[in-house]
């Protein structure tokens, strides 16, 4: 089946966490195939978005400083959100990092291109033979999900079509 990386990526996420709540044998050794029929193309992508050793290194230096210019909570601990320090002073912080991006000026701008070249790739189509799951095959208490429904319309390339999956 013909689909893009991205949409792979859904379908791995999905059918991942559909394996984490399935009691039907038949039914988890179906999913376990078509996980691994997946994995081949995951991997290789993963890997080709790997940011650069230099890259990673100026990451590293980076959480820091942008941790230092966070707001603090009660305890002192930098404030997070979605994955994010929060930052009430952005040109403060812009000068404290100033010197180390024009350091790794060169690692920014490859990440950069990184970054739009994968965008690009994810949208790329890749033909991957899911190893079907009759949609028989489900039956009442089989999964415990609260999004069976959801994740029967997004697992729809290995059932052949949406299902409706009974809970």
């Amino acid at each position: 089946m013909e689909i893009t990386r991205s949409k792979l990526f859904e379908i791995d996420a999905a059918a991942r966490a559909l394996d984490a709540s399935v009691k039907n044998v038949k039914l988890a050794y179906a999913l376990a195939k078509s996980l691994q029929k997946m994995e081949g193309e995951i991997a290789a992508v993963r890997k080709a978005g790997k940011p650069s050793k230099a890259f990673e290194e100026y990451n590293a230096k980076r959480g820091p400083i942008a941790a230092a210019h966070a707001v603090k909570d009660k305890e002192g601990k930098p404030t997070v959100f979605n994955n994010i320090y929060v930052i009430l002073d952005q040109a403060g912080l812009d000068a404290a990092l100033a010197p180390l991006q024009e350091e790794y000026a060169e690692a920014i701008a490859d990440q950069k291109k990184q970054a739009e070249a994968m965008e690009e790739m994810m949208e790329g189509i890749v033909d991957i033979e899911f190893h079907k799951v009759p949609a028989d095959m489900f039956e009442k208490d089989d999964i415990f999900t609260k999004d069976a429904a959801g994740l029967g319309q997004l697992l729809a390339p290995l059932f052949g079509s949406i299902i409706d999956i009974p809970v």
